[in-house]
């Protein structure tokens, strides 16, 4: 069996392998607010979706994982090391990947993949595509068994570091027009940001009472 350090590194191969073929990268897309399932992969190419999950082995487990994402995505794959050796819970595994419709990225170390097309599932209610942003291209790297991942309050994070860097000592009023959130509404946001200005969970933004109100500053900036 081919052996890589990580499932990281495996996943490295398959991203560079679908961008090699032009498609639009995403990686570990989570799909809800606070965490929920998240994608290892998501590629995207003509309107189409591609959810890729990476296991440095095969298993019931990952074929489980990926036939949850049926009714998400177009096409779905499970991506594990290539493997020569045949076994009767391989050949298993590999009827239930064709029943199920999903596909099979076979990953050698030096980056050569043997493909198995998956099906294409042509209806999908609730699109993965509807969650992706080009955050989740570059915040995160395929495969990181701990690493940070984007949600949509990252996002609002990032949006509110940069329009504050950009618009020193605005008022939280100003910021909310001025970015896209996540929240339902805007009185929500600034409700929100302003509780967690108050307990420091967003990183680099302060709270000052100037001027007879509350105004925002990046943190460390000499004004």
């Amino acid at each position: 069996m081919s052996r890589f350090a990580s499932e990281q590194e495996l996943a490295r191969h398959v991203v560079g392998w679908l961008q090699g073929q032009q498609w639009d990268v995403y990686q570990e897309v989570a799909t809800g607010l606070y965490g929920g399932p998240r994608a290892d992969i998501v590629a995207v190419q003509d309107g189409l979706s591609w959810v890729i999950e990476t296991k440095t082995s095969l298993s019931l487990g990952v074929i489980a994982q990926a036939v949850a994402w049926v009714g998400r995505a177009n096409f779905i794959s499970v991506a594990v090391p290539l493997s020569h050796r045949r076994s009767q819970g391989r050949e298993y595994a590999y009827r239930l990947l064709r029943r199920e419709g999903i596909g099979l990225l076979a990953v050698e170390t030096d980056g050569w993949i043997q493909h198995d097309a998956p099906r294409k599932f042509r209806r999908t209610a609730h699109p993965i595509s509807d969650v992706l942003c080009d955050a989740q291209k570059t915040m995160a790297q395929a495969g990181a068994a701990r690493g940070g991942y984007y949600t949509p309050f990252a996002g609002t994070c990032r949006a509110a570091r940069e329009f504050v860097a950009e618009h020193s000592g605005c008022t939280m009023r100003e910021l909310v027009d001025g970015i896209k959130h996540h929240y339902g509404c805007d009185a929500t946001a600034r409700a929100c940001l302003r509780k967690w200005l108050g307990t420091k969970k967003i990183p680099g933004v302060e709270q000052r009472h100037e001027s007879g109100m509350w105004r925002l500053f990046t943190v460390g900036k000499e004004e």
